[in-house]
């Protein structure tokens, strides 16, 4: 079904931008840990960067890509797949709850200004 005229429509998910920009999320992590980084310092780089590709290899919508990439890392913490990011050790289960949470706002914030970076450039 098509939009009615004068409406916009949301840029259809280009998976090739958005599997390239999650693996380089993951690569910069993994190589910022190498050399000790603080273990927020890693994410946060590499999700910006990654992010940025992603916007900069799709065709329209970086924001929405580079986001779609925040949640794709988002994903994988909750699965277990890259350690969380943040947490308040002997906080108590609230506490830590709600840092993480704020630590993902704070990540998909990051990986969307990439993507809107990679399209103002």
């Amino acid at each position: 079904m098509s939009a009615p005229s004068g409406e916009r429509t949301a840029p259809s998910i280009e998976w090739l931008a958005l599997a390239s920009g999650l693996v380089l999320a993951l690569s910069l992590d993994l190589m910022l840990s190498v050399v000790r980084v603080p273990p927020v310092v890693g994410p946060l780089a590499g999700c910006g960067f990654g992010g940025f590709l992603a916007g900069r290899l799709a065709k329209r919508g970086g924001l929405l890509h580079g986001a779609y990439v925040g949640a794709g890392w988002i994903a994988l913490e909750a699965f277990g797949v890259v350690p969380s990011i943040g947490g308040a050790p002997g906080g108590g289960v609230v506490a830590e709850t709600v840092t993480i949470i704020a630590l993902d706002a704070v990540l998909l914030a990051v990986t969307s200004a990439g993507g809107w970076l990679a399209k103002r450039s």
